[in-house]
């Protein structure tokens, strides 16, 4: 038997757009409902904060997600758009590092996806943050989908 065969899911999604986002700072992403669906087992859930998932079991956790962004400003921008998942309030997980800059067309819009591994104990939390250098772009996914999306966080744990 494999150890995937134990596997425990946890997914969030923030289904209403961030119009108001923070610049210059890294910020939590925040109004997350979890995807009961799409959650499995008794090993993280969403923290009543609505922005933080709670680690209930050791483990080997694979993770990953995307941030949905579009320019409705009215021009042209050039945003550096980042994210990472925070562990603990003080960690910075490599593996979730991901950042981008490039011109925006007005209404254009881009995601930011990220994913890897990481070691968790019981007790750990994890958020999601992002980085803006332009507090002119939304987070919002294009609105010709039916369940549009601004931020998904999901953890798997594969092993002890």
């Amino acid at each position: 038997m494999t150890k995937y065969k134990e596997a425990r899911t946890i997914k969030i999604h923030r289904t209403v757009a961030d119009t108001t986002p923070t610049a210059s700072t890294w910020t939590d992403c925040s109004t997350f409902t979890e995807i009961a669906s799409e959650t499995q087992g008794s090993t993280a859930e969403l923290n009543v904060d609505a922005k933080t998932i709670d680690i209930l079991q050791d483990g080997f956790y694979l993770f990953g997600g995307c941030i949905h962004y579009q320019n409705n400003s009215g021009g042209d921008k050039e945003p550096l758009v980042a994210s990472r998942l925070y562990l603990n309030g003080t960690t910075e997980l490599r593996c979730s590092q991901r950042a981008q800059q490039m011109t925006v067309k007005d209404g254009g819009e881009n995601v930011l996806s990220y994913n890897g591994t990481v070691s968790l104990s019981a007790g750990d939390s994890i958020t999601l943050q992002y980085y803006l250098s332009d507090n002119t772009i939304d987070f919002v996914s294009n609105a010709v989908f039916t369940n549009q999306v601004a931020y998904t966080l999901w953890l798997i744990r594969v092993g002890g």
